[in-house]
């Protein structure tokens, strides 16, 4: 989830519990990477929260491992791209994006083995 006007990723006031893996929030402006407060008992494990207006996470009652918050210091330049222009461009015949890095963590990244590894690349 990338710049969304609130959270990237939220429980939405649900009780379930959740299995949240190898998912990013970038710069989601008003709120948090991840919100979990009413889903207790859920876990994010190998998560990427960076740059969120509100920060990386607002958590209750949830289970959180090798996620980019317990590990390091990430910024922008942990990622090999930032630029989303390739998401708009032309997709390929199935309707999928090309391969591209954009939030990819980049080998320099304190964690480069978390996070979403998409797209062939």
């Amino acid at each position: 989830m990338f710049q969304n006007a609130h959270n990237g990723f939220t429980d939405n006031s649900q009780t379930g519990v959740f299995q949240v893996t190898s998912n990013t929030a970038w710069k989601n402006e008003g709120g948090f990477g991840f919100f979990f407060k009413t889903a207790a008992g859920s876990t994010l494990t190998k998560d990427i929260s960076v740059n969120n207006g509100g920060g990386a996470t607002s958590l209750v009652g949830v289970t959180n491992t090798n996620n980019s918050w317990n590990s390091g210091t990430w910024r922008d330049a942990s990622f090999v791209s930032t630029d989303s222009a390739i998401l708009k461009g032309p997709r390929l015949a199935n309707g999928s994006v090309v391969a591209n890095s954009f939030l990819l963590p980049a080998s320099t990244a304190p964690t480069p083995t978390i996070g979403t590894r998409i797209w062939g690349v």
